[in-house]
């Protein structure tokens, strides 16, 4: 199966990236290079593309656990400073 020819506007819209970063990211060798398709025209090889995209995905940090909360009856209290203290657990007071 041949792979599917995507113009800039295409990978930016897939990547997020602006048309420098793009360029950027060629010239120190973490995207994939663009593939002369006119005199003054060029395209990326989508799956490479895509390929970038997952790898970069790969590369995030895991989610981040979810953040303790007091029980809805704890005991709370502390100094007017918009912070509760709970049985060792800080919430913020809004």
């Amino acid at each position: 199966m041949l792979s599917r020819l995507v113009r800039l506007d295409e990978v930016k819209g897939q990547t997020g990236l602006s048309r420098s970063s793009i360029y950027f990211k060629i010239a120190e060798g973490s995207f994939p290079h663009a593939v002369p398709i006119g005199d003054r025209a060029v395209a990326w090889v989508q799956d490479e593309v895509q390929v970038w995209i997952r790898k970069q995905i790969e590369k995030r940090s895991p989610v981040a656990p979810p953040r303790q909360v007091a029980p809805y009856n704890a005991e709370c209290s502390g100094p007017n400073d918009g912070l509760l203290r709970c049985s060792n657990v800080i919430t913020r007071n809004n």
